[in-house]
């Protein structure tokens, strides 16, 4: 009885332990303001889209591609990509609104119009005739949506570990354990580094590729005031583009796959290549589910060859 007791005292003192941490520790929320200045970069620009600020990255010369990344990242996610492609081609990263440095608009969770909308306005502004639309993951999603909406300004898609079929389902592998409300709540005060660890981990089949200073900053992103809350009613939202729309693209679009991606299914890069008339699908042996960092090279030398 007396080791039952003493079994139960630890359980509660840890429980009290833990209650205490998520609580009363140090909040991690960034102002808006001094993310700008700590996390903007010497090729950051802002462009109003309705009353919102887009934070875009603009970078080389030729022709234009157009990156998107996924929930809850940023334009960080395609640096090395970037950093490659640029050399030859004009490269725009687009933190999509509520994520990255990028406002998201009140009083409005309409997500897919949303995401169309700030895409469109900024390829119209930017006053881009033909783009190469990039997208990793829920940015999959957006780009295949916009792509089935503006097809005239698109020339050609790109789609990694993209979002697309059964996406409710799709929506809850992704985000796990997040999807419950009383996280929400565990997070008024930003989301702790190793949660983001454990969020990046995921991402990756090699663990060498985790950089520390990478995952620190991404922390940073998700810590940005009004981030989080635009992160969780993504987390139970049902607006999602029409699956149909899949089948009615007919631009030529390269579906790139790692074959050992744990948020979205490799059996989707098939769905895709079989929907998509005009589509080409490769499989990356031991890459997750962010093939523009695990394998940059190999994607770099991919898109040139199916841009050229």
């Amino acid at each position: 009885m007396k080791k039952r007791y003493k079994i139960l005292l630890v359980f509660l003192v840890l429980f009290i332990l833990s209650i205490s941490f998520i609580f009363l520790r140090p909040s991690n929320i960034i102002k808006r303001e001094d993310a700008i200045k700590e996390l903007a970069q010497k090729d950051s620009k802002f462009l109003d889209c309705n009353g919102t600020k887009i934070h875009y990255l603009d970078q080389g010369k030729g022709k234009t591609i157009v990156m998107i990344h996924g929930l809850g990242g940023s334009h960080r996610n395609f640096e090395k990509l970037a950093n490659v492609l640029s050399k030859e081609y004009r490269v725009i990263r687009i933190d999509l609104p509520g994520f990255g440095l990028s406002e998201f608009p009140k009083n409005r969770n309409d997500f897919v119009q949303i995401y169309d909308e700030a895409l469109y306005i900024i390829i119209n502004q930017l006053k881009l005739d033909s783009v190469i639309l990039m997208g990793n993951s829920m940015g999959g999603m957006i780009s295949w949506a916009h792509t089935y909406k503006h097809p005239e300004k698109i020339e050609k898609l790109i789609l990694m570990g993209s979002a697309g079929y059964n996406l409710i389902e799709a929506r809850e592998q992704a985000v796990q354990f997040s999807r419950f409300q009383f996280v929400k709540y565990l997070t008024t005060k930003g989301l702790p580094l190793f949660i983001t660890k454990k969020g990046v981990e995921r991402c990756y089949h090699d663990p060498s590729f985790i950089i520390e200073k990478e995952v620190i900053k991404a922390n940073k992103f998700w810590n940005v005031e009004g981030n989080l809350e635009v992160f969780f009613k993504l987390t139970q939202t049902n607006d999602f583009p029409d699956e149909a729309w899949i089948r009615k693209i007919d631009k030529p679009t390269l579906i790139i796959w790692g074959d050992d991606d744990k948020i979205a299914p490799i059996e989707n890069a098939s769905k895709f290549e079989k929907d998509i008339k005009n589509s080409k699908k490769i499989i990356y042996e031991k890459c997750g589910h962010m093939p523009q960092n695990e394998c940059t090279q190999r994607l770099a030398n991919d898109v040139r060859l199916f841009i050229n």
